[in-house]
Order: C-alpha cells, then sequence, then structure tokens
C-alpha cells in the first residue's frame, strides 16, 4: 500500500470514519436502526457452541476449532456470535431483560422515515 506504515493507518482509520459515518446516515435516511457493538468484542474468539473465548487468534488461523468439538469457518463462527450480541443490545435499548454489562455498544435508533413525493 504505502511505505510509511504510519500514513497508512492514519489513512485507512480515516476510510473507516468515512464509511462509517455513511452507514450511519443511510441508516437514519431508510429509518432502520444501527447497532454499533464494542471494537474489542471477541466475535471471532468465542466459541459460537460454548461461548469459550480463545486467548488469541491470528488473522492468518482461518478456521475456528473449540475443545468442544465446533469446527467451523472463523468469519461464520463470528457472525453467529454477533447475532445475539445485536438481539441482547436492541433488548437492552428498550428496557428489556439484557445484560447490559456484556456487550458495550452504542444503539443509533431510526425513529424519522423519509417522505418521497411522488412524480406526476
Amino acid at each position: 500500500m504505502i511505505q510509511n506504515h504510519c500514513l497508512a493507518r492514519s489513512m485507512s482509520d480515516a476510510a473507516f470514519g468515512e464509511f462509517r459515518r455513511q452507514v450511519t446516515y443511510k441508516s437514519l435516511w431508510r429509518g432502520c436502526e444501527l447497532v454499533v457493538l464494542d471494537r474489542f468484542f471477541p466475535s471471532s474468539k468465542t466459541c459460537s457452541g460454548c461461548g469459550k473465548v480463545k486467548k488469541s487468534m491470528p488473522l492468518l488461523e482461518r478456521v475456528f476449532q473449540c475443545d468442544c468439538g465446533l469446527v467451523m469457518d472463523r468469519d461464520q463462527n463470528a457472525v453467529l456470535n454477533l447475532r445475539p450480541a445485536v438481539r441482547r443490545s436492541l433488548d437492552v435499548e428498550e428496557g428489556g431483560s439484557g445484560q447490559e454489562d456484556t456487550i458495550p455498544g452504542e444503539t443509533v435508533s431510526c425513529e424519522t422515515s423519509t417522505k418521497h413525493l411522488a412524480l406526476q
């Protein structure tokens, strides 16, 4: 990418910041809800079967293997861990019985709707 690693990191951070801004804007515009979980939530390192969290999992390790016998693609395991985390986050926001201290995150509520005018 770029020889200066500090500059490359700054540019990468700026690109992700713009991406998040756009996703937030589009979700508000479309009237949907955007849930942002903590960036250090261990979705890839947590077993979706038993819930055990690995101490480390390098990016080169693409297959998740747990002591309980679960073997699956790393990304599929992460998705299976993110679904309940998002549901708990939404449940906490609505005043349900979610576990507030489990998933630190923020939720952008989209109460507004976009009005479109019909062209005649």
